[in-house]
Order: structure tokens, then sequence, then C-alpha cells
């Protein structure tokens, strides 16, 4: 017999009242699984347990508080929410229940992570806080991680004053053991566009970042739900990944309340962020207040958990899909976050690329250039005659493949460029300024920050490094680089190939999103289908696990089925097809350019200007020498100012080599002043001056060599 209960006892349901439960797919749907709106009775009882909601004189929300509800049918048991559509006397209460994801949905839509019930950790003083803080910094494992970032870089004059949150330095020089400034200071800031002394407190200036695996334990902690798979916690990459956050004072009093290392964002928006870079999806069960969750790339890959061939009441019907397309991108509000165009494809082009651990802009090099450490491209301005910036690498994932529809998915996060900060540390420039809380920043004018309020904390995510066997210092980055572009080896020895761009080998693409796009565009056509399932089967069915039907994997995108039912319940299946079907071309659907050759310069190796020089005076003053006449002094000036050199030619840069030991000869010209007051030989003894110009032609030779930066 069917029943629901409520928090005020047990609805009137009617004799031949049914319920209709849809379930859908948390890869389809967000909006989890709910009952078709269905009607009950306004009997007492009912409008008694819905909060009168059929009356125009009801003061308070109807089910604000006590929606919660069950579903019973024998031995089906099935926890939601009750949800009021419409109500009226004469026409009843119509009603849907929203069960497992639907009901998480509703309740964190628009909660804000720093609204949380969060930890709050109590030391004995702040000194006992940030010597844990070094610890944490020299890789002890907590909840949180730290490093070096800077929050502001802005110049007067030509100066830079840059904002560090956990200005790093080592304990001695030399050291791997790196330690936080954090003691009472005064720094200079630029405040207003005016250099001010600042001083500050004990503790200013240093943040911890929370892991994101704690953070989502964190999130469906606060809803009553214990997380039993968190592939944030599991993968030793993943594990490492953190939120930043510009909370320059949290520390100042001594304790850590992770509600100040939040960003400004909704639980929705963090999910959403980690749904777009990773395929994070989840299923929660309001029975057992558990939550699952995993990749879709781990989904998809999975061993299907049920046969239901054998339970087939029909044939399958398919509808094909239209052939989709992933598109990926993040926001790039940062200053040096914004790449010059859109599609890396577009960028590269057909040009040859140096990968270069740092680049030197004082080089005169033609090459592109990526600096790996960072993700920066550099290029020859024509102009100006020298390298310049030239790109973010946080290109969007747009293959733009013809008559194909795309799959556009955009991130709540904001992408955090890299660079290396005035004190040569690499750091994520997480370019939000100083958030205060505890403190105003008080200048030697005692002028009071009060803007900090305004300030925000974008979601933003990084890789935190501070155990890694081969990095000099520990530190951050969205790439998987060391400072001095090696890829990370972390603590057990394994590397860290993972980066926080949508293009590349090591991008987020590559790594999470490949295989459902080989399946969006190749397959995933719809089965409509029915089967018999019994009712134990149908309440333990996990529905991220990929199911059997006539020896093909599918994954589940929704079923229904009616209550009342008995032991075994017709239901209503869809599933979707992963079984890519030809024609396909992957590799070509999939390219990405491993960009980075092997590519020469010249280097000059033999330059005769100085001989040629040398020689033209020893010219002069020979035949001075040879003659009567007396050289009182002399004076020999070099002008190259009017005329090319070797290090002004432009065609040594225009014109790289192509071959190894490849050789070059290019001619000069330099003019050469001769000024020489001499007595001439002969019976009057005259003084005279001897004031020449000579247009002396010289060489320069070269030879190609591997240009290295």
């Amino acid at each position: 017999m069917l029943k629901i209960k409520t928090n005020k006892g047990y609805l009137d349901l009617g004799g031949d009242f049914t319920v209709q439960i849809d379930e859908k797919s948390p890869i389809m749907n967000d909006r989890g699984s709910q009952t078709v709106p269905v009607t009950v009775p306004c009997t007492n009882n009912n409008a008694l347990i819905t909060g009168f909601a059929h009356r125009l004189d009801m003061a308070m929300k109807p089910i604000d508080k006590d929606a919660t509800c069950t579903v019973l049918d024998g031995v089906y048991k099935r926890t939601g929410k009750l949800n009021i559509v419409s109500a009226g006397k004469k026409e009843g209460i119509t009603l849907n229940i929203g069960f497992d994801n639907s009901e998480a949905y509703s309740a964190w839509k628009a909660k804000k992570l720093n609204s949380m019930e969060l930890p709050v950790k109590e030391y004995s003083d702040i000194f006992d806080l940030l010597e844990h803080l070094d610890e944490v910094l020299n890789g002890e494992k907590e909840d949180y991680s730290i490093f070096q970032i800077v929050t502001a870089n802005e110049a007067k004059d030509g100066v830079y004053y840059p904002k560090y949150l956990n200005f790093i330095h080592p304990l001695s020089e030399g050291s791997r053991i790196y330690r936080l400034r954090s003691d009472e200071r005064t720094e200079t800031h630029l405040i207003d566009g005016t250099p001010t002394q600042v001083k500050l407190p004990n503790g200013y200036g240093i943040t911890p970042f929370l892991y994101v695996w704690r953070v989502l334990e964190l999130v469906f902690s606060e809803f009553g739900y214990t997380v039993t798979e968190n592939p944030f916690k599991t993968d030793k990459q993943l594990y490492n990944l953190v939120i930043l956050n510009n909370a320059a004072d949290c520390c100042v009093k001594g304790k850590l309340a992770y509600a100040d290392l939040m960003p400004d964002c909704t639980v929705e928006e963090f999910l959403n962020a980690l749904y777009v870079r990773f395929g994070l999806v989840y299923n929660i069960s309001s029975d057992t207040k558990t939550a699952t969750l995993r990749l879709l790339k781990d989904i998809i890959e999975a061993e299907p958990g049920l046969d239901l061939s054998r339970s087939l009441t029909d044939e399958p019907l398919i509808t094909y899909e239209t052939a989709r397309q992933m598109k990926l991108s993040a926001k790039t509000s940062f200053t040096g976050a914004a790449p010059s165009v859109e599609r890396f494809e577009d960028y590269l082009k057909d040009q040859k690329v140096a990968r270069l651990a740092k680049v030197d802009i004082t080089k005169r090099v033609i090459h592109l250039n990526y600096e790996e450490t960072t993700g920066r491209w550099f290029k020859w301005d024509e102009d100006n005659k020298r390298l310049t910036y030239s790109s973010s690498s946080f290109f969007s994932w747009d293959r733009k493949t013809d008559n194909i529809e795309d799959n556009e998915l955009t991130s709540d996060d904001e992408c955090v460029p890299m660079d290396f900060a005035p004190n040569d540390i690499l750091s994520p420039q997480y370019l939000a300024d100083y958030v205060h809380r505890y403190t105003y920043l008080k200048t030697s004018s005692n002028n009071d920050d009060e803007d900090s309020e305004k300030v925000e904390t974008p979601l933003s995510f990084v890789f935190a490094f501070t155990s890694s066997q081969n990095s000099k210092y520990p530190f951050g980055s969205v790439l998987p680089y060391t400072s001095e572009g090696e890829e990370v080896v972390l603590k057990d020895g394994s590397k860290h190939t993972i980066s926080l761009l949508f293009q590349y080998k090591n991008g987020l693409f590559i790594n999470f999103w490949k295989k459902y796009d080989a399946i969006i565009r190749h397959s995933f056509n719809q089965v409509e289908t029915n089967v018999m399932l019994p009712v134990h089967q149908l309440m333990s069915m996990d529905i991220l696990t990929p199911v059997a039907l006539r020896g093909q994997y599918l994954l589940f995108d929704g079923l229904s089925y009616s209550l009342p039912a008995n032991k075994i319940v017709p239901v209503e299946l869809t599933l979707r097809t992963l079984r890519l079907i030809a024609p396909y071309n992957l590799d070509e659907e999939h390219f990405v350019k491993n960009f980075g050759s092997t590519l020469y310069i010249w280097k000059l190796v033999r330059n005769t200007m100085t001989e040629v020089i040398e020689n033209k005076k020893k010219e002069i003053l020979d035949s001075f020498n040879e003659s009567e006449d007396t050289i009182l002094s002399s004076f020999f000036k070099t002008n190259t100012d009017d005329y090319m050199t070797p290090d002004s030619d432009n065609y040594v840069i225009e014109n790289p080599p192509i071959l190894d030991n490849d050789k070059l000869v290019r001619n000069y010209q330099v003019k050469l002043r001769v000024y020489i007051d001499y007595i001439m030989g002969g019976p009057e003894d005259l003084r005279q001056t001897y004031d020449e110009t000579f247009i002396l032609s010289y060489i320069g030779e070269f030879i190609s060599v591997v240009y290295s930066g």
C-alpha cells in the first residue's frame, strides 16, 4: 500500500492514488529525480500538513521547513522533499517530490561556499599558527597547502610595488627549506597611485589554500552527506588541486577560519567549475545520506554493473542523435590571462616553436617562443625589432569540425596566469588585490583601507607542489613544470603530468574529455525500452555505472515507474549508447599539435672590425714614422651608429639557419676618424694637423647553433 509520510503525519492519498517517479542520471541532468506532479484531496489533514496552502490568508510559506517526506510502498522506501505546485479547496493540492540530487540542487543553488558552517582552528597564539604554516609550506599534510602568490603588481614611475601573499625565502643561502615572511614589518604599497609606507602586524600577508578534495567533503557535509567516493582525494595528481584566496589578514588573530579561505561563489558554481574542467559528476542518496563523486571519463570506461538483457519486455527503440563536439572555456579576467585569439589552432598555424624553460626577451630571435614554466608566448616584434609578449595559453578547446553542433561548457572559475615574481619565485598571478576582514591598512598618513569590502575573491584553481622531489622551492602552478622547466616529480617518485589548460598534450581535454567527445560525436544515441525489475534492484541501482544490454554497454539517461507496484516493477528505461559507430577518425578529430622543434640561430664567432681598425691605425702611424714628421698627439674615433653591425643586422635575425654547423659571412662598415697633431720635418718645423675620415670594411662570421634561450 502506497503511503507518503511527512514530519506532520501521513498524507491522505485517496483510493486510486498513483505516483510516477522519473529518475534522471546526473550526467544528463543536474536537477535530479522527482515525481510527476500529483494531486491529493484538500482534506483537513492534508491542509494542516501542507501549511494550509489553499488559503489566501496564510502567513507562512507552505511546508517550508517540514518538506522532508518518505514514499513507502511495501519494501520500497525513498526519502525526498515536497514541493507545492498549486492548491485549491475544490481542485485539491498538487505537489511533486524531489529526490536525491534534486533535493540537493534546490538547497545549494544559491548557497555560498563561505556561508557554510565551516571549521575554525584555534591556536595558543599567532606564533604557534605561523610555525604550523611554515611546516605546511615544507610538505606537512593538512586540509590546505601554502605557497607564494602575487595579488597585484602595479607600477609608479617605472618602479613596481608587488603585493605578495605568502612571500617565501630560504632558511639560509642554498637551503631547500623555506620560511614565510610573517613578522611585523613596514612595507611600501602603492595606494591610490602613491607609494605609501604601511605598518603590517605579525601574520599579515599569510593565507593557506584549501584542497579541493577537502572543500568537496565540507560541501556535502553541510547538507548532511558523507562522501564515499572522491577522485580528488584518491587520484595523486588531483589531490594537489587547491582553491586560491586573497585573505591578507586571516592569520593575524591567531586562528584559522575556513570561511576566510573560501571564494565568493555558490556551491553550484564551484561544482560546475569542477564539471567543466574535470567532468566531475555526483549522485547522492537521501536515504543513506551518502554522496558518490566520479569523473565522467571513469564512468564511461567502467564495466557494467547490471545486465538488463533478460529483463526486457519490449524491443528497444533507437533514436539517432545529432553529432556534437565539446567546446570548453573558462573566465580570463585577470591581467595576462586572456589569449590573443580564442583557439590555439588559429594562433599557432604552421609556425615553428622554440620551447624554453624561461624566455630571455633581450635575445634577438625571430622564432616563436613558448615559456614552459609560465605558459606564455613571445614573438618577434617586426616594428621594434625585439621579442615581446604575445599571448597566454588559456585558449578554449574548440575544434570547429564542420556540420557538428557544439556542446559548449563554460567554467565559473578564473584562469590564473603564471610568472616569476620580482623575488624570482615562480608564482600564480591571482590579481584580485587584498581582502581585509580583521584589519585596516594603517599608513603613514593614517588613511584606512575602507574599500576592502569591495574586493572579491574569485574562484580559481592551481596545483600545490610543496613536497615535490625536484623543485628548488615549494610553489603552486597551473602547469606541471618546476621553475627549471622540468616535469614535477611527486613525493612518491611519479610525475605530475596534468595542466589546467584546456589545450596541449597535458591539457584538460586530452586527460578528461577526449573519450566523451568521441562518444557524443559518434554514438550517444537514445535507446528506449521497457524492463521488469525487482524493487530491491530498483532501489540499489547505481545510476552512474553503465549497464549491459544484448552485449552492448550503455549509460543511464533516465528511468520511470509508477507506485504502488508489486515486487516486480515495470520500468521505462532511457539509455545512451557508448560504442562508437563508424566512420570516424579520432586521430584527426582529437589531434593536438606537438609543438616544439630544434631550431637554430646564428652565433657570431668572428668579428674583424677591431682587426681592420688596428691595421688602418698602424698603416697611418707607420707612414708618419717613415717620414721626418714628429707626432705630438694622436686621436682615433670609431663610429658605428650610422652603419649596420653584427648586433643590429636584421638579415641575421630574419634568415635563421636550418642546419647544424652551417656558416654565414656578412660584410659591414665602420667609420674611423683620425686626428694627429704633428711637426712637419724641414727647415721651418711647422706644426700641422692631420684630420681624415675613412670608411673601413670588415666581416662578421657566423655559425649555426641550437637556440636554447
